[in-house]
């Protein structure tokens, strides 16, 4: 799953930038690395996920909702993984997904929430403006 999240990331350390739009400075040596290591044994299963990462199912609002299968199954054909293999590739895609899915859904309750506070900013502006004009016109 920790790959799945490290690829949806863009490999960002977010908790340093995190930390530095606070003020706080963070070493180099606690950043985290732009590089993820890859057991060989979740090699193949990464390079089916990466050769899937255009095929993703997305909601009408714009969210990551799953890869779609049907791609994964064409891809491992065609990287001619046996099929009594493919059932275990498919799980191990899945926890990769499923680290990708929880770092991007992550992202958009992030961005909903920075929206949701500016529309209540706009709203109490809004409020001020028009309890203004309501007293110049008395």
């Amino acid at each position: 799953m920790e790959i799945g999240r490290f690829w949806a990331s863009d490999g960002k350390d977010t908790l340093s930038d995190d930390l530095e739009a606070l003020g706080i400075q963070v070493p180099n040596s606690l950043r985290r690395p732009v590089t993820f290591p890859v057991l060989p044994e979740n090699w193949e299963a990464l390079q089916i996920f990466l050769a899937c990462q255009s095929q993703w199912r997305v909601s009408p609002m714009g969210v990551l909702t799953g890869i779609d299968y049907g791609s994964v199954s064409a891809v491992m054909q065609m990287r001619q993984v046996p099929p009594t293999e493919q059932a275990k590739r498919l799980d191990e895609v899945q926890r990769i997904e499923r680290g990708a899915l929880l770092e991007k859904r992550g992202e958009f309750d992030a961005e909903m929430r920075r929206q949701e506070r500016r529309h209540q900013q706009m709203m109490a502006r809004y409020d001020e403006l028009e309890a203004q004009l309501d007293a110049l016109n008395g």
